[in-house]
């Protein structure tokens, strides 16, 4: 009761103390009456330059590095332009184990057990990971402990010990993994989604079996860590409070160990897209259905782009301000999460993908409104509402994009990548504002192809097949014939009995 009282004392004491504070909210009248009343300042961000924060380092490798000395903090991360488009049949199961175990797998002279005690002393995090056509290393540190955490991250790409007890449990935790792969449509469907748009023997979409799981040994680790970190095709990223001088000498002390980089293969691009059509994954046990509806699409650097990204975030990229997700979502009711996106890799063709989940009986009807919502698009121009709507919200990313000098630095190392210049940024703002409905609706008739489209649909497809009665069966709404695809078993891969 006591303690009640003092804090409703205190309480009181600071709003009335806040209350004789020269602009305070019980205080300013420059508040308006209602919230449309509001005025902002127009949002603007300032596009760092690329080339003030890049050093070269040794070997042929690059730094991009910002310093930032507001927090006694160091982010160091290497981008490697090697991944998983590297493996074969032998290895292909590396990837599943080796982020993991570079970090938890131990060192020449460190246990598991040391390792996991020492960055826990020093505050240290330390991560991996291997992507489809790049890999990454990263520290996050004190600036007293950076030395010490950078020893240990460099002991971790040229000295793992990847300790066999620790590998077992890692091969065990990835046999799991597999086995539910068919248990849920939310790991079903964008699957075999990404399998019918790029096709079956794309090496995005190559799965290891179980037998290539356990047949990984610690050498097959080491040869793969030291293709992938290896000096000449490697991008470091430094933020925060360090010395630019200083740390291109400790990363040129790191690069000295690690081996020499052979040349890189070509990134695989001859993706093989399933032909249009409705396709079907059946799954009975589920009360709502999961639909995809898309096509193959651009890669990075299309020169319609930011037409593009407007366009998309009217169709369904936006949120509730959307014409998928407020028609499908708010207005009928349909879906929890619906929506659009353009994906644009920058090595090989992206896709255009619409999206929703619903109740198996309502299925159909949702997918008449998405489709009549890509068609309009495509037949009339937006509102200038829409238009101003849209344009906000793409531009409004770039606050995200460069809010630090974390966030800056690996943008810079995504571009260099990517092959995308930073002109790219500097030009974003005046181009995205420049685009008329016009220009939006030539993007949508030019990219948005509805005699390309490919629909799968992962649920109960009996039920779903019937519609809701006043709608339309799913056949009569897609003006197509259902196929049903065979799900694989989850351990051999091998295609299971479509019944």
């Amino acid at each position: 009761m006591k303690i009640k009282l003092i804090i409703s004392v205190l309480s009181v004491a600071v709003l009335a103390g806040c209350a004789n504070i020269p602009g305070s909210i019980t205080k300013s009248a420059n508040i308006p009456a209602r919230p449309e009343a509001l005025k902002f300042q127009p949002f603007h961000v300032t596009i760092p330059v690329d080339e003030k924060s890049l050093r070269q380092l040794d070997g042929g490798n690059l730094l991009y590095i910002q310093e930032d000395h507001s927090l006694p903090l160091v982010q160091i991360g290497v981008t490697s332009k090697a991944g998983w488009y590297l493996t074969n049949d032998e290895n292909l199961a590396v990837p599943y184990v080796l982020s993991s175990l570079l970090r938890d797998g131990g060192t020449r002279s460190m246990t598991p057990e040391q390792v996991d005690e020492k960055l826990a002393f020093i505050s240290t995090n330390i991560s991996f990971e291997i992507e489809d056509v790049s890999s990454g290393g990263y520290i996050d540190t004190l600036t007293s402990n950076l030395d010490e955490s950078l020893n240990i991250f460099t002991q971790m790409l040229t000295e793992s010990s990847f300790d066999k007890e620790r590998l077992e449990v890692q091969k065990n935790k990835a046999l799991e993994r597999i086995k539910r792969r068919n248990d849920d449509t939310r790991t079903i469907e964008p699957r075999v989604w990404d399998r019918m748009i790029r096709g079956e023997n794309f090496f995005t979409e190559s799965m290891a079996t179980a037998e290539q799981i356990k047949n990984i040994s610690p050498e097959m680790l080491h040869q793969f860590t030291r293709q992938v970190f290896a000096s000449g095709h490697l991008i470091f990223t430094v933020s925060g409070d360090v010395d630019t001088d200083s740390m291109v000498s400790k990363l040129n002390q790191l690069i000295a160990k690690l081996p020499t980089a052979s040349k890189l293969p070509a990134i695989p691009d001859d993706i093989s897209p399933i032909a249009p059509g409705l396709y079907g994954i059946k799954k009975d046990d589920v009360t709502q259905s999961r639909v995809s509806i898309g096509h193959p699409s651009v890669r990075l650097g299309s020169e319609d782009e930011l037409a593009i990204k407007v366009m998309n975030y009217i169709l369904g990229g936006g949120g509730f301000t959307s014409r998928i997700t407020s028609r499908v979502r708010s207005d009928e009711g349909l879906a929890y999460s619906a929506g659009s996106y353009f994906s644009t890799p920058a090595f090989y063709d992206g896709q255009m993908r619409a999206y929703y989940q619903s109740k198996n009986g309502s299925v159909a009807y949702a997918l008449k409104l998405v489709l009549d919502e890509i068609n309009r698009i495509r037949q009339e121009p937006v509102t200038e509402k829409e238009l101003d709507i849209a344009k906000q919200g793409v531009i409004s990313s770039l606050g995200n994009i460069f809010s630090s000098a974390e966030n800056n630095v690996k943008r810079f190392a995504s571009d260099k990548l990517n092959h995308r210049d930073n002109q790219y940024w500097q030009t974003y703002e005046a181009k995205v504002n420049a685009l008329t409905s016009d220009d939006i609706l030539a993007a949508a008739k030019k990219y948005l192809k509805p005699e390309e489209l490919r629909i799968l649909v992962v649920g109960a497809l009996d039920e779903v097949a019937k519609g809701d009665g006043t709608h339309g069966t799913l056949e009569e709404v897609a003006g197509l014939k259902l196929k049903r695809l065979p799900l694989r078993d989850p351990l051999t891969l091998k295609n299971l009995p479509l019944d």
